[in-house]
């Protein structure tokens, strides 16, 4: 990565540490700011465009502060704010199933990066903790596993094989592999998920 490039790179990166400033990721003492500093660099890795990249260091700040796309607008720019904002789960009252299946229908370059460092995350963790790691979740494994997968091959689908969509589809195939997946419970979910979206109409 090169400020040249990037040169928006270290002050979105400021911005995005002052507003996660005490945040931990979940079920861990983790500072949250790893999560989009990880998913900023595998965007910038494949040379993504720096719109993205700021825009996936500053998404989880609109959820998880008091700050609105407008804020985002003024300090950075419209674009970046934009891109941010399409990745915020705006209803959380709606059910998950639901909220899941109406993000992937947005799915977009950087969640391929936010969803290869969540998973990858997830496949360290449960080589430590066994299935205990998916008491930390609000969903249960089998539906954790329907929304990787489907978000994987929507990726796929859309972006090709090649990174990063391909690297996201490497690792899910190795976690797959050792965690006892079902894909009658993934299928059943997706029934699931499609009748709680309809049910939002």
């Amino acid at each position: 990565m090169t400020t040249a490039r990037y040169p928006c790179f270290y002050a979105a990166l400021a911005y995005a540490a002052a507003k996660h400033d005490g945040q931990v990721r979940k079920g861990t003492n983790i500072p949250y700011i790893t999560h989009p500093v990880a998913v900023a660099e595998i965007l910038s890795r494949y040379n993504c465009a720096p719109e993205v990249v700021y825009a996936d260091q500053l998404h989880d700040v609109i959820e998880g502060s008091h700050v609105t796309q407008e804020d985002l607008a003024e300090q950075f720019d419209a674009e970046v704010a934009a891109v941010s904002e399409k990745k915020w789960e705006a209803n959380k009252k709606i059910p998950w199933e639901a909220r899941k299946l109406r993000q992937l229908r947005i799915l977009q370059e950087s969640d391929a990066a936010d969803a290869l460092h969540n998973l990858t995350t997830i496949v360290a963790d449960f080589a430590r903790a066994g299935d205990k790691l998916w008491q930390r979740f609000n969903a249960s494994k089998a539906k954790q596993l329907w929304y990787y997968i489907t978000l994987t091959n929507i990726l796929v689908d859309k972006l090709g094989a090649g990174p990063p969509a391909g690297e996201l589809q490497a690792v899910l195939a190795e976690f797959l592999d050792v965690c006892a997946f079902n894909g009658a419970d993934c299928a059943a979910i997706d029934n699931e998920a499609r009748t709680a979206a309809a049910d939002q109409v």
